[in-house]
């Protein structure tokens, strides 16, 4: 300190020294008959600067904090704790004067007084005590403010142009207060505010994903923009130089209200999507269900296990739509409801959003798959029961008209060897020509029966194609009863040497070649056509699981992560087929071996036998494509049945992950969840215990019928448990 002062002054400064020195004698002498005062007041006062800037952390968590008070804890007796204790310190301001300086002493701190009270003085002498010290500490008081201000005033000097420290910590405990208030009017602090939508971005990010409009992204883009910059806009930490950058309160509140902004546009954009999309739910305005009088009809061509096990799919994939819809409009009207976006139920509006957009797009992805499957399925077993029909009636109308050529030309031949008969006989020209009246009423029924097998192909439901099928039969069955009555009749008139005559009649030849070739050339685009469906199931690509965009690993898990069949099953009707195909190219080769028979000259009883047997291969041909046409049905119904199960086994599980259930968390994010009451977390669980059976029952069954009652048992526990899970608050 005395190397701060100028040598002039030394000799005034030691005078003054000299003369504070007698008053201070004088000041002992007259405080030491007051044995039990002291002077707390200054020692209080001149607190020293490191005891001030080490008191508490500057730079904690939250990067500068205020003093403040900590009482100092005391034990039963009332005595202070031996610790230091810590009191709040009131700094002076550039008005008014220093209360620490005041008389009276030390101020309370929130009523307490930080070193107890101290013992009041003896009432006698008490004023002439005080009278006696107060001179000679004013005057010690002058001397050292003096003292400071010169050192002050010397230690700027010597300091000039140097930037002074600035400690943050001075006029924190003044703002504090203020910054309080404001805090209790607005809500969080903007750190906290921040934090909340750093933590809602994942969700956000889905969200505008889940939606897909080119308006939820732009409002996720401007989202993640502003939250970014508010991160870059937070307080730094003191660096070693002790400078700080902080924003300006408008700044941060400016970028966080942009902030909130973009994640509200991005609600309201997400509200009208999945109200839009849920609008465009719909679902076919035919049943799926077939009636009564159509699996009657179905039975008596696929047989009645069959048709029973169709009706009941075509039952379970209607249920499922219903369901499907149902929830669609739930979810659309909890998004109508809603209220417009709160940034203190943030998070809850957001999942309640995502819960229902997400339900409402899979509710419209399943919807018009499951339609199409059903549509698909009710289809093509119409289809395969009119060509069943025409099928049967082809076989009838093929068996006919040849059995019509061959009396034909048969009946002509044994008319021209009556006639060459000496004398002839005119009983048997009569039976012979009323054997050509029947061939030619045969004709006409034959030709009628061929309009009626096209009239089938017009119809275009079940029931009238059944209707019309029975007209078919019933001009087939008479035709039929016709022919055979005719070729009886001129079998009995020509008798063992017209048989013989017409073996060796050229024309009777030509035609039984003629009718054995066409026989082979129609068994051979029967087998090629069952080649082709054959090919056609071989090349049919496994049904992709749906929802992909709703899992963690957008659907590249395993195989067998979405396969309820079991692999043998699924592989046992391509192998079925694929013989079928095989064996109806055998009985083409057979009845082109019978064409070949014919035309390498066979005569007699050969040609006849060689044409019933390729006649007996077309019709072999034509039953094993009727095989075949039910084995491509069973293969859709299996694809069909086996999208349905995967729809509702991932909506459930997805459920069931909401909902908590540790087996299903892996697959799906938490973007939403739902906290149930115990019953109902008891009743998910068995419903996942009946989901997991149903899975193994599917698995282990080896056939259609046990495969569809299984599935049938999981899509309805799949179906009660997110209806549990889409009833509750969504968080």
């Amino acid at each position: 300190m005395l190397s701060l002062i100028s040598v002039p002054a030394v000799p005034r400064w030691l005078w003054m020294l000299g003369l504070l020195c007698e008053h201070v004698a004088a000041a002992n002498s007259a405080v030491s008959s007051f044995p039990g005062n002291e002077t707390e007041s200054l020692g209080f006062a001149f607190i020293t600067a490191d005891q001030l800037f080490t008191e508490g952390s500057l730079e904690g968590e939250e990067g500068s904090r205020a003093f403040q008070a900590t009482p100092a804890s005391e034990d039963t007796t009332g005595s202070m704790s031996p610790r230091s204790p810590r009191v709040n310190i009131v700094f002076p301001r550039t008005e008014g004067t220093n209360p620490a300086l005041q008389g009276g002493g030390v101020p309370k701190a929130d009523g307490i007084q930080p070193y107890g009270t101290p013992p009041s003085p003896a009432h006698h002498n008490a004023k002439e005590g005080r009278r006696s010290l107060r001179a000679p500490l004013s005057a010690a008081v002058v001397f050292l403010v003096v003292c400071l201000g010169l050192l002050a005033s010397r230690t700027f000097k010597l300091r000039a142009g140097r930037k002074p420290l600035v400690y943050p910590h001075v006029q924190q405990p003044q703002q504090k207060p203020q910054q309080q208030e404001r805090g209790g009017e607005a809500g969080p602090s903007r750190g906290e505010q921040l934090h909340e939508l750093q933590k809602l971005q994942s969700l956000a990010t889905y969200l505008a994903e889940t939606v897909g409009t080119d308006s939820s992204l732009a409002a996720l883009q401007q989202f993640r923009s502003s939250v970014q910059r508010a991160s870059e806009a937070q307080p730094s930490i003191v660096t070693d130089s002790g400078s700080t950058t902080e924003p300006s309160e408008s700044s941060m509140k400016e970028v966080l209200d942009q902030s909130v902004s973009a994640l509200s546009q991005l609600y309201e954009a997400a509200r009208q999507h999945g109200v839009s999309l849920a609008q465009k739910i719909q679902r076919s305005n035919d049943s799926f269900v077939f009636s009564e009088e159509e699996l009657q009809a179905m039975g008596g061509y696929f047989g009645s296990a069959l048709a029973a096990l169709l009706g009941f799919h075509l039952e379970s994939l209607e249920f499922s739509v219903d369901f499907l819809v149902k929830n669609a409009e739930a979810a659309e009207k909890e998004l109508r409801e809603l209220g417009d976006y709160k940034e203190g139920q943030g998070r809850h509006l957001l999942a309640t959003v995502v819960a229902d957009v997400e339900l409402i797009r899979a509710a419209h992805e399943a919807v018009e798959m499951l339609d199409e499957f059903a549509g698909n399925l009710k289809s093509r077993t119409f289809t395969v029961l009119l060509s069943h029909i025409q099928k049967e009636q082809r076989c009838i109308h093929r068996e006919c008209r040849d059995l019509l050529d061959e009396q034909r030309v048969r009946c002509k031949v044994e008319n021209q060897r009556q006639l060459s008969l000496s004398p002839v006989d005119t009983s048997a020209l009569e039976k012979l020509n009323a054997v050509e009246g029947e061939l030619r009423k045969a004709k006409q029924m034959l030709q009628v029966h061929r309009e009626k097998i096209g009239e089938l192909r017009m119809k275009k439901d079940i029931l009238p194609a059944a209707a019309a099928s029975q007209e078919a039969k019933t001009v087939g069955r008479d035709l039929k009863a016709l022919l055979e009555q005719a070729a009886s009749s001129l079998s009995e008139i020509a008798g063992t040497a017209g048989a013989e005559w017409a073996a060796q009649d050229k024309e009777v030849q030509r035609v039984m070649h003629s009718l054995t070739s066409r026989a082979s050339q129609e068994a051979a685009t029967v087998a090629d056509i069952v080649g082709s469906m054959q090919k056609e199931v071989q090349l049919q690509k496994p049904i992709t699981p749906p929802f992909a965009w709703m899992r963690q690993n957008r659907g590249r898990e395993s195989p067998e992560a979405n396969t309820f069949i079991n692999p043998s099953v699924e592989t046992l009707l391509p192998t079925w087929l694929q013989q079928v195909a095989e064996n109806a190219q055998a009985v083409a080769n057979q009845a082109a071996d019978a064409a070949a028979e014919v035309g390498r000259g066979g005569i007699g009883s050969t040609a006849s036998e060689s044409l019933h047997a390729a006649s007996r291969a077309t019709m072999l041909a034509e039953a094993l494509s009727q095989e075949a046409d039910l084995l491509g049905l069973r293969a859709q119904l299996l694809a069909s049945l086996k999208f349905e199960m995967q729809a509702s086994d991932i909506l459930a599980r997805r459920a069931a992950a909401a909902a908590g259930a540790t087996a299903e968390t892996e697959e799906f994010q938490h973007h939403w969840r739902v906290s149930l009451p115990p019953h109902q977390i008891q009743h998910v669980q068995e419903l996942l215990d009946k989901i997991k059976l149903a899975k193994e029952e599917t698995w282990s069954v080896g056939s259609l019928r046990a495969l569809a009652t299984a599935a049938a048992a999981m899509i309805s526990a799949s179906f009660e448990l997110i209806s549990i899970v889409h009833g509750n608050e969504k968080q």
